[in-house]
């Protein structure tokens, strides 16, 4: 008698399915990167707004910056007063010219005071707004280099109004 054969051995091997392609990609992921694109494009429309709005930060610190300079080459400007002018430039910039264009003496100090967060604000006191209205250009170097780095400070960290 013939051993009886295994009839699991006559079948064929099986086939694989074919390797799914990765083109197109399935409807999700055209989801997600259209959510992606949108958010990316947000995100650049905002910085460039961002960049533009505060471009008045960036003008004035180089305007502060070359009075600074100008000062270094020629002591009898009054530094005092130029630096008290831009920083007027930039509040009349910031904030409602209603709230600032009138400001001045210690309104003024005081008002740059409650919108500088962070910065020591101990250069803007008494003594300048006492050397604004002088003649005689301050000469002490140590005075103007403090003003000189509260003013860049407050102009770059100032709470400007929505």
């Amino acid at each position: 008698m013939q051993a009886p054969q295994d009839p699991l051995a006559q079948l064929a091997p099986l086939r694989a399915p074919a390797d799914p392609h990765w083109w197109p990609p399935a409807p999700g992921w055209w989801l997600l990167a259209a959510v992606m694109l949108l958010a990316l494009t947000w995100a650049l429309w905002s910085l460039l707004r961002r960049h533009r709005q505060r471009r008045y930060r960036r003008v004035a610190a180089e305007r502060l910056n070359a009075c600074r300079k100008a000062v270094d080459s020629d002591p009898s400007l009054h530094y005092a007063s130029e630096c008290n002018r831009i920083l007027k430039t930039v509040a009349l910039r910031s904030f409602p010219r209603r709230d600032v264009a009138a400001l001045s003496g210690t309104a003024w100090l005081a008002f740059l005071h409650d919108t500088s967060p962070g910065v020591d604000t101990a250069p803007f006191d008494a003594s300048l707004t006492a050397k604004l209205y002088t003649a005689q250009a301050p000469s002490e170097p140590a005075d103007i280099d403090t003003l000189h780095q509260s003013a860049q400070l407050w102009i770059a960290k100032h709470r400007a109004a929505p």
